[in-house]
């Protein structure tokens, strides 16, 4: 907890899950992720829902433990700005049926 920026996690280890923010949450749930010790994180929209201010700080962080644990992030987002703030090299998927170029 103390990795991903959770304030005071020696306090927090009680808290239900409506005591916590979004930021939190996403933070918490990242924490359980990391102790299994993962070469590769998949981040599906990880900043969805949250305001601006909670969507740098996560993006931060994930930049920050991607370059400390030598983490794979495959990070999906429809959010162009969020793409480049994490400095994603982009695949965009189209709406081309089979056999059409996309």
């Amino acid at each position: 907890l103390k990795r991903v920026d959770l304030a005071q996690p020696e306090n927090r280890l009680g808290d239900r899950v409506w005591q916590c923010s979004g930021g939190e949450l996403q933070r918490i749930m990242l924490a359980m992720i990391l102790a299994q010790g993962p070469r590769y994180l998949l981040a599906d929209e990880p900043t969805s829902s949250l305001d601006v201010l909670i969507q740098g700080r996560i993006l931060r962080l994930l930049k920050r433990l991607q370059e400390e644990l030598k983490l794979g992030i495959l990070l999906i987002t429809h959010d162009a700005a969020v793409a480049r703030v994490m400095e994603a090299e982009p695949v965009l998927m189209g709406d081309a049926r089979p056999g059409e170029e996309t």
